[in-house]
């Protein structure tokens, strides 16, 4: 069986830089020359350090998201991004 697979996102306009998501999970996250979190894989299998640094981000501008085989398939899986994308909005 396959392991699902997640899009990883920072909105690095209300990103603070505080680096809790690297000292959580360092294999996904850096901080970058502006001082702002960056992400270092886009897609990940989902694991506690990955989920912990998404609810630890003081500002909530991680997203994590499941991805599908399409890529209408992304729903929101973060705490507090519980939206999912809407294939008929076309």
């Amino acid at each position: 069986m396959r392991e699902e697979e997640y899009v990883v996102d920072i909105d690095r306009e209300i990103c603070m830089g505080s680096g809790v998501c690297v000292s959580y999970a360092a294999d996904a996250f850096v901080i970058g020359n502006d001082a702002k979190a960056d992400v270092q894989q886009s897609v990940v299998t989902k694991s506690a350090d990955v989920e912990v640094a998404v609810a630890a981000c003081p500002t909530g501008a991680i997203t994590l998201a499941l991805r599908s085989g399409d890529t209408d398939g992304v729903r929101a899986a973060s705490p507090g991004h519980s939206e999912e994308k809407d294939s008929h909005d076309d």
